[in-house]
This record gives C-alpha cells, sequence and structure tokens, in this order.
C-alpha cells in the first residue's frame, strides 16, 4: 500500500491523527463514544486509556516517531522474545505520511 498508494496512506494518517486529537482533547467524550459503539468497554475505564495514550503519544509533533525509541523498543522486544531476523526501525515504520 505504501508504495502503491501513498496518498492514502496520507489521508489515512491525517484522518487518524485528527481523530486522536479530538478524542485527547476531551477524554471523557472520548470515553463515552466509546462505550455508546462498543457497550462492552467501561466509559472509566476508556476515559483512563485514553488519557494514557495522550500521554504516549503526544510527543514534540503526533504521530512523530523517534527512531532512536524505535531502535530501543526493537531491544527490549530482541532482548525478551527471540527473533527470525534482525529488525531496524524502518522495518516497523514508514517515515514521510504526517501531513504538515
Amino acid at each position: 500500500m505504501i508504495k502503491s498508494n501513498p496518498d492514502l496512506i496520507r489521508r489515512f494518517v491525517k484522518a487518524t491523527l485528527h481523530g486522536l486529537t479530538t478524542a485527547i482533547a476531551d477524554p471523557q467524550q472520548a470515553g463515552k463514544i466509546m462505550h455508546k459503539y462498543h457497550p462492552e468497554i467501561d466509559t472509566n475505564i476508556a476515559i483512563d486509556e485514553t488519557k494514557k495514550v495522550k500521554e504516549l503519544a503526544v510527543q514534540p509533533k503526533l504521530g512523530a516517531i523517534d527512531p532512536a525509541r524505535v531502535d530501543k523498543t526493537i531491544a527490549i522486544v530482541a532482548a525478551t522474545y527471540p527473533l527470525k531476523k534482525n529488525v531496524v526501525p524502518t522495518d516497523v515504520y514508514a517515515p514521510g505520511f504526517l501531513p504538515d
């Protein structure tokens, strides 16, 4: 998809980040909406999870990925689970799709 339809990926990322921005701006409303469409999800848990996502997702630029952090995550996973091959950051993310 990245090679065959990069514009679709850019539009998907833009829409996803818009939704995420809206959700983290109002975790209470986001939790209520999640519960409305997925009643099995407790509203308070959804609210708390949205707050946690904000803590994890909001870096200097929303959606930006720091290759050094990805490399560290890969090292942690590799130390815990045997990987069949060496993994580098560009194997798990593709830069260049964030909106300006």
